[in-house]
């Protein structure tokens, strides 16, 4: 392990937390950690992805009790937008805090997708179609409604 490299974890043996534990089941735990150098993996639902919102209630993610996935490198890694995040091939979701906090990041150098865009533009105009047949339906029923009423008039 290196400094910054950040894992999703779960307990070894989650199904018997979980039953021990019922609600409170990885409770202020994102299930995301960072490895800091001299400190080990900490979850990042108190501390953030960069360890500026320190508090007692650090949660350290134990590696025998644990299992690790790899997710990615800080220090390999750039910073994007919420905005541009369908624009790329790959993306890593950092967001921590439950997702209160969104984070993307892609790794360092990785440009735009011709092919991630083209599928995120064909997104976007099937939900204007879908939008304008909703409207559509909705001024028929509206134009419906109005000669109704205007019929139903002293």
């Amino acid at each position: 392990m290196k400094d910054g490299d950040v894992f999703r974890w779960y307990y070894k043996n989650d199904a018997e937390y979980r039953r021990n534990n019922l609600s409170t089941a990885y409770w202020y735990m994102d299930n995301q950690c960072i490895y800091r150098e001299g400190k080990g993996l900490i979850d990042t639902y108190w501390t953030g992805l960069d360890g500026k919102y320190s508090s007692s209630c650090e949660k350290y993610v134990s590696l025998s009790e644990a299992d690790l996935e790899f997710v990615c490198n800080l220090n390999e890694v750039e910073f994007i937008s919420e905005g541009s995040k369908d624009e790329y091939d790959k993306v890593y979701n950092l967001s921590h805090q439950k997702n209160s906090y969104k984070v993307y990041a892609v790794d360092r150098g990785a440009g735009k997708s011709k092919k991630a865009i083209l599928a995120k533009k064909e997104r976007e105009l099937a939900d204007v179609k879908s939008e304008i047949e909703y409207l559509q339906r909705k001024v028929v029923w509206l134009t419906e409604e109005i000669a109704t009423l205007s019929v139903e008039s002293p």
